[in-house]
């Protein structure tokens, strides 16, 4: 055996003496904490100081099981890390951030404890948040092609650098930009004096390839570019009347000129905001929730004539705002316009307005991705027409970053305000789009909310006898009438009628026959199904659910005149009608409109009285 096989026998010989020592030594008391440093990239040292009873404390760099402490409570304390050198695509000075500052844990006696220190958000050490304002930008200031900046940047603004810089006035979308190219003209040993700097939109997982992000983003107007809407006073709110002026153009354009008797008034003021939270681990795929929500009152006033098909959109301006990410402004920018549609087969007055909350989003987890659509509203109005629609939706687009690179959302509540034949209504729905680019991950959905009725117009029952004895019209009121068919029935005692057209059902039985079987007369040749009280002298017929119009015969026995009144259930009531006996039965005719409907309709008179051949619409 050589000298060295020996030595490592002896080395080997010796730890395990000691160990055994040491596990003969430790208390049989005594407490374990098992701590874990979690979230740094590849074997780069965390900064972790553990505090414990009897003035303890141990700084750890990596993962450690710490033995024969004291039992009692330990707060474990994370601070952050600057990388010393490079780790895979993070540069040395990169930035690791605690997921929790603090954590406390209660180590018990005789017991093993584990806690997880977590690092989570990484910003790249490319990121250089940009104190100076640009000297000058060429290309739009919301999409910069190139910036100048002082000379004192020469050596920190170089190829492959990510700028960040909070939205400004010169700026609206602020930068969040990769450095492209930097050209500038050293004069000998000395810096320039500006540096011409040529940016692309940056990618926020770039800049950050682990990131914890939980933050809600207020949106404000940005300043009015020359020829938009002029902006509300409150810069949180977009108030929708601003775009007034630009209509009657787009009216002209999109409707073929608004002649004399137009007018679209459009009003009402929204807020909107980003929801942010989003986590992405270390080569990771992101999870979590990104929405844009939009909370205030949408509303409109108008008078469109007959023949009117079509729809625009006005701009309403800009938006901007943004989130600091331990330290660096990512911009929040976005776009706000009005889409309004109009389509009037009839003229159309309409006023109608609605309280709204709409959320619209994406919720990610991993490779799978769901939209997120909510939506709350309550609406009032009026609106005079037979057949014809106003519709108006805000439509708000957000997107992160430089441009929408990162993540884009796009969220449009919209209200239309509908007249029809016998009522009107207000219906409200949600139309967007979002989407999250991460690396191998492109996640795009379309939040949507289908149209929903949340305003029904008061209505009324009416009532109409004009047919008299003719043949029954094929509608009543605005609606299209259905006949009942035979009863197939026996003559006899009766509780109602079953149809395809909807059951009735009489409160007190009615007997059963036919004109020329069991009842000699009726009017206008008809020879169906009638009812006749038997010994009392009313019936009273219980419609279906939702029936908007229902209409009736009705004759006395004896073969002369007398008062036969039909009453509706709200007491609407034909008032007495003299029908005679002999070929005299008479139409008895309701409708309902707007939210009224019918369910049960009375007739009574002085003698046995018969009725029949009904119709309906529901």
């Amino acid at each position: 055996m050589s000298v060295r096989a020996n030595s490592r026998l002896v080395r080997g010989f010796v730890l395990a003496i000691s160990l055994c020592v040491a596990i003969a030594a430790t208390p049989a008391n005594a407490a374990i904490l098992k701590v874990k440093v979690r979230g740094l990239p590849g074997k780069a040292p965390g900064k972790v100081v553990v505090d414990g009873p009897g003035r303890y404390r141990v700084t750890l760099k990596r993962t450690r099981t710490l033995r024969t402490i004291k039992p009692g409570r330990y707060k474990i304390r994370l601070r952050p890390v600057t990388l010393d050198r490079r780790y895979r695509e993070l540069p040395k000075g990169s930035r690791a951030f605690p997921e929790r500052r603090v954590t406390r844990v209660r180590v018990r006696r005789g017991r093993r404890t584990t806690a997880v220190a977590r690092y989570g958000t990484l910003r790249s050490g490319r990121v250089l948040k940009l104190r100076a304002r640009p000297l000058s930008i060429a290309g739009a200031h919301a999409r910069p092609r190139s910036i100048v900046l002082p000379g004192r940047f020469w050596g920190q603004v170089r190829r492959g650098k990510i700028l960040s810089q909070a939205p400004s006035v010169r700026l609206p979308r602020g930068l969040f930009h990769r450095v492209t190219r930097v050209k500038a003209r050293p004069r000998g040993r000395t810096r320039p004096r500006r540096l011409r700097v040529f940016l692309k939109p940056a990618s926020i997982w770039k800049a950050f390839p682990a990131l914890d992000l939980k933050a809600k983003i207020p949106l404000r107007q940005t300043p009015t570019a020359a020829g938009s809407a002029q902006a509300s006073a409150d810069v949180g709110q977009v108030d929708l009347s601003v775009g007034t002026s630009l209509i009657p153009d787009s009216l002209a354009v999109s409707c073929g000129g608004p002649p004399t008797g137009w007018s679209l008034n459009p009003h009402g003021g929204l807020r909107s905001w980003v929801n942010a939270d989003l986590h992405r681990r270390y080569h990771v795929l992101p999870y979590g929730t990104l929405t844009l929500t939009i909370s205030g009152q949408i509303g409109v006033e108008s008078t469109i004539p007959q023949g009117a098909h079509c729809g625009f959109s006005v701009p309403l301006g800009g938006l901007q705002g943004f989130v600091p990410v331990f330290g660096v402004p990512v911009p929040v920018f976005g776009t706000v316009g009005l889409n309004l549609g109009l389509q009037t087969n009839e003229s159309i007055t309409a006023k109608a307005s609605a309280e709204i909350v709409a959320t619209g989003g994406v919720e990610l987890n991993g490779r799978s991705s769901r939209p997120i659509s909510e939506l709350t509203a309550q609406a009032t109005g009026d609106v005079d027409a037979t057949d014809g629609e106003i519709s108006l939706g805000p439509k708000f687009k957000a997107g992160i970053g430089g441009a929408a690179v990162n993540a884009h959302l796009a969220v449009e509540p919209f209200l239309a305000a509908r007249g029809y034949l016998g009522g009107c209504q207000l219906d409200v729905g949600l139309n967007g789009s979002a989407g999250v680019d991460a690396g191998p991950l492109s996640a795009s959905v379309t939040p949507f909310t289908p149209r929903t009725p949340v305003y029904v117009c008061p209505g009324e029952i009416l009532f109409d006898g004009s047919p008299g004895t003719d043949s029954p019209p094929s509608t009543l009121g605005p609606y299209t009438m259905t006949e009942y068919g035979l009863d197939s029935q026996e003559e006899g005692l009766v509780d109602g009628v079953d149809d395809s057209a909807g059951d009735l059902e009489f409160d007190d039985p009615l007997f059963h026959t036919r004109v020329e079987v069991g009842w000699e007369t009726w009017s206008h040749g008809y020879d169906g199904d009638v009812y006749y009280t038997d010994e009392g002298a009313t019936a009273s017929v219980d419609l279906p659910d939702g029936t908007k119009a229902f209409y009736l015969y009705a004759e006395p026995n004896p073969f002369e005149e007398f008062d036969i009144e039909a009453t509706a259930d709200d007491g609407t009531s034909s008032g007495p009608v003299s029908v005679h006996g002999e070929a005299g039965a008479r139409y008895f005719g309701f409708f309902a409109t707007g939210d009224k409907s019918l369910s049960e309709i009375t007739v009574s008179s002085d003698e046995v009285l018969a009725i029949g051949e009904f119709g309906i619409a529901r």
